[in-house]
């Protein structure tokens, strides 16, 4: 009898622990179907990295929004990395995009974005921004 009472405690214990881990967890956004990171940026004083969320919602029409966000990578901060500056390269537009291109250059992240309008399965659409160090977004392809 006091076994059973042992091991429905532990038992009871167990299900506690993992309880608050799953709680103290953070919830994961279904709809974010990419993000990458490249590059490192530097601006006054300082410095990280780009990194570029790819999120898609909607079922028979799907729209995209894509940020990108200069991470500062800090030793002495309590969160080594912090977001730094949050840019919004689109915001709902009509197309599935793939997985987006990243490519470095010294003083800047060349981002491409290539997919297929949904309104139009046989419409592609390529649009291309180069993120700064500075925090700003340059845009050198419009969506077409």
């Amino acid at each position: 009898m006091k076994a059973r009472h042992l091991v429905r405690v532990a038992f009871t214990l167990v299900l506690a622990q993992s309880a608050l881990v799953v709680s103290a967890a953070s919830p994961v956004d279904p709809s974010i179907s990419s993000i990458s990171t490249a590059g490192h940026w530097e601006h006054s004083g300082r410095s990280g990295t780009f990194r570029v969320v790819l999120s898609q919602d909607g079922f028979e029409h799907i729209n995209t929004t894509v940020v990108a966000e200069w991470v500062e990578v800090s030793s002495t901060a309590p969160q080594p990395n912090i977001v730094a500056t949050t840019r919004e390269l689109l915001r709902n537009y009509l197309a599935a995009f793939e997985a987006p291109e990243l490519k470095v250059y010294p003083d800047r992240v060349q981002v491409t974005l290539k997919g297929v309008l949904t309104q139009i399965p046989e419409g592609k659409v390529t649009c291309v921004f180069e993120l700064l160090g500075d925090g700003t977004v340059r845009v050198v392809r419009k969506c077409s």
